[in-house]
């Protein structure tokens, strides 16, 4: 158990070779958690704080270092929730082809009631689509979260395709 300030770190669990820490925002006398537990990987609790692990002094988690380390945290479980059924990644990549479908038609329909925000908005699509793309087809690595991101833009862009079709008849 680690200890410093108002928070403890304790190890958790070990998944697939990996440690995992529990986080809490404060420790009782005997070291153990009490209050606000979180779940962060052992290699973002050393990312967050190799200065002072190298200089050999006491390491002092602090809630900010768990928060920072929260995002990549989230990305890991992901990718360990989808490797574990491959069926998941199918279901959850359809949804979110039919969330992009239904945010097009949302957005051709609020946005074309007022007809004076039609540039504007097709700028910040067209913006936003090429710069994901962009980025999604350039890194090496496609995390299960770009890979969501993307099947969203796959289906907004087919929305507006389907919407303009509907436009021009």
């Amino acid at each position: 158990v680690f200890e410093g300030g108002n928070s403890c770190i304790d190890v958790k669990e070990k998944r697939n070779g990996k440690v995992f820490f529990h986080i809490a925002n404060s420790c009782n006398s005997s070291g153990e958690s009490a209050v606000g537990p979180e779940l962060v990987a052992e290699e973002d609790i050393k990312e967050l704080n190799q200065e002072v692990l190298n200089e050999g002094s006491v390491y002092k988690p602090t809630r900010a270092r768990a928060v920072l380390a929260l995002p990549r945290t989230i990305v890991k479980e992901a990718e360990f929730y989808f490797k574990e059924r491959p069926r998941r990644l199918l279901t959850a990549g359809s949804i979110a082809v039919l969330m992009g479908f239904f945010g097009a038609t949302s957005a051709a329909t609020i946005i074309g009631s007022v007809a004076d925000w039609d540039p504007l908005a097709a700028a910040v699509l067209l913006f936003w689509t090429e710069t994901f793309t962009r980025i999604y087809y350039t890194s090496e690595t496609k995390t299960i979260p770009m890979k969501l991101i993307n099947a969203f833009k796959i289906g907004l862009i087919y929305g507006m395709a389907v919407e303009a079709m509907k436009l021009g008849t």
